[in-house]
């Protein structure tokens, strides 16, 4: 036997992943994702923007369930880590 065990050993090679290779892609996804794109074609651009508006603001309260913190706070540390990394012009 040798040093490593049957644990730590890595799986065979037809189950890793090749970073080269491109992912299979699902019928049933591209089905929904071809709806989706329909149904916001046929929208107005003050439906669009309504959507748009929805989707902020149900991220926002997502963040402010999840991080328990005030609408303004929360607002502050979304505008912070947008900032995070550039660089001041």
């Amino acid at each position: 036997m040798t040093a490593r065990s049957s644990a730590a050993r890595s799986p065979p090679r037809s189950r890793r992943c090749k970073l080269g290779r491109m992912p299979r892609k699902s019928k049933v996804a591209a089905e929904a994702r071809a709806a989706q794109l329909d149904a916001i074609r046929k929208m107005t651009p003050d439906e669009r923007v309504r959507r748009v508006m929805g989707a902020r603001e149900l991220g926002l309260q997502l963040y402010m369930a999840g991080m328990g913190v005030s609408r303004e706070e929360a607002i502050r540390a979304i505008k912070r880590s947008r900032e995070t990394g550039r660089r001041r012009s």
